[in-house]
């Protein structure tokens, strides 16, 4: 457990338990579970964000119970409570119980690898996360005023599920500042008074590509089947998604750690449950 000492981000007021400004990697020992980052809360003076990374690759924390200023610059003091990434990528973590003043309470920017954001709040929007890469990822949980689940940004074989937002877009936004872009990903179960599983498809604000959701977002290769996420048995990582995806954009391997399922005779990937 990491939960003292800080850094302030360079040429700002918010203070950060790690902070990367060089192409290096740090990485855990044994993984998320073992290894936590903890930042300090509440909201407002005192605030202290897990991470603050411009360049390299952090492998394999929890970054939990991090918070942002109320005041200063929008961005830098007030956005991504968990971490503010610009430039720099974290695989193989979990971002659990972060909040945002503004936006992205889970995180702002950057790439996820193989990452859980659970549990993570935004006063304006992006809940979970906003405006980065996204791939192998679950969002669940998160809230926020608008977007509760991911605020722009693309996101490639994902799980959005039981998110909320207080007003629209509880699983995904896409809007005039940030377009959002889905593919391969599953957008169910999530809640809002409207668009309660995506919001901006109609505007050109969100685009969804062999995505699992509803109501049906038009596109290409969009089902509106219940994911039943969760289900068990044999075939739980094929049902009742076979074989639906794009395979271009599945590499490496699920949130699972294993390989992505490939029907060599359509060349399409199967969803897994999850994912």
């Amino acid at each position: 457990m990491y939960a003292t000492g800080a850094r302030v981000t360079p040429g700002y007021s918010l203070s950060n338990r790690v902070v990367i400004t060089n192409n290096i990697l740090v990485k855990s020992v044994n993984g998320p579970a073992a290894t936590i980052i903890q930042g300090q809360g509440p909201l407002g003076n005192g605030a202290v964000r897990c991470v603050f990374i411009t360049n390299g690759i952090m492998d394999g924390f929890t970054l939990t119970n991090a918070f942002t200023l109320t005041s200063g610059d929008q961005w830098f003091d007030r956005s991504g409570g968990g971490s503010y990434a610009l430039g720099g990528t974290l695989t193989n973590c979990t971002l659990s119980g972060n909040s945002a003043s503004t936006y992205g309470g889970g995180m702002y920017g950057g790439t996820l690898y193989n990452c859980t954001l659970s549990g993570n709040s935004a006063f304006r929007t992006g809940g979970g996360a906003c405006h980065g890469k996204l791939y192998n990822c679950t969002l669940t949980g998160n809230s926020a005023e608008e977007g509760g689940g991911v605020w722009g940004g693309t996101l490639n074989n994902c799980t959005v599920s039981g998110n909320s937002a207080a007003f629209y877009g509880g699983g995904a936004l896409g809007d005039w500042y940030y377009s959002c872009t889905l593919n391969n990903c599953i957008v169910y179960y999530n809640t809002a008074p409207t668009s309660p599983n995506y919001f901006g498809s109609s505007l050109g604000y969100c685009t969804l590509t062999y995505c699992c959701t509803t109501p049906d977002p038009g596109g290409t290769g969009n089902i509106t089947t219940d994911p039943a996420i969760g289900i068990a048995g044999p075939y739980r990582d094929e049902f009742p998604l076979c074989w639906k995806g794009l395979y271009h954009v599945c590499f490496g391997v699920d949130i699972d750690g294993e390989p992505w399922g490939f029907h060599r005779r359509s060349g399409a990937t199967s969803q897994k449950r999850g994912l």
